[in-house]
């Protein structure tokens, strides 16, 4: 069963998931690894429409 709430990091290097369930689990492993804090980040939508910004149209046939 997949889990769709929380935060998540994937690794590169193992192909592996890490599932965090609350942001202070979070901001502790971001901190360590220097990765962004919970309150830099966006959520899926906003970072879709941000990254694609109309160009997903013009590419498609």
């Amino acid at each position: 069963m997949s889990i769709d709430s929380g935060y998540k990091v994937y690794n590169l290097r193992t192909k592996g998931v890490v599932n965090f369930s609350d942001e202070p689990m979070y901001n502790a492993f971001a901190v360590s690894y220097g990765l962004p804090l919970s309150r830099h980040l966006k959520d899926f939508r906003s970072q879709y429409d941000e990254y694609w910004s109309g160009w997903r149209f013009w590419l498609l046939p």
